[in-house]
């Protein structure tokens, strides 16, 4: 399973490298600041129940200092992934579908199943024994 795992991220990041880059503008996506355990910015009160629908918006999985994904889940079930990486950005986009706590991700001609959790402000994917763990991100309000 981690062979697969570790296929399936492979190539999303292939597919981002390849998809090509976009304007950046500094160190951080704009409207997206700072950094804690209450999430990527500005956040209030959180009080998210345990279903599929608490997947909507965007969490970061940070790979490195300078290479992060933001993820967001469309209320309509689209996702995308954006790969930052240094001075580059990179889309992918997909769909995804929820039952219970259970998930499946199409992203091009790929399938992933497994199951998620979510605990405060942090979402946790697994697939068999391999896992990501992203942080809920707000967006900076005026």
């Amino acid at each position: 399973m981690k062979k697969y795992i570790a296929h399936f991220i492979v190539s999303l990041l292939f597919t981002f490298m390849l998809g090509g880059c976009a304007q950046w503008g500094g160190d951080n996506p704009v409207g997206i600041t700072g950094g804690s355990d209450e999430g990527y910015g500005q956040s209030g009160n959180l009080n998210l129940p345990q279903n599929g629908s608490d997947l909507v918006g965007s969490w970061r999985y940070d790979i490195s200092e300078s290479r992060y994904q933001i993820w967001t889940f469309s209320v309509n079930g689209n996702l995308t992934v954006i790969y930052y990486n240094n001075d580059q950005i990179n889309t992918q986009h997909g769909t995804y579908t929820t039952s219970d706590n259970n998930i499946s991700l199409f992203v091009g001609q790929q399938t992933l199943n497994g199951t998620f959790s979510i605990q405060g402000n942090h979402l946790t994917l697994y697939f068999g024994q391999d896992s990501l763990t992203l942080t809920k991100v707000f967006l900076k309000t005026e």
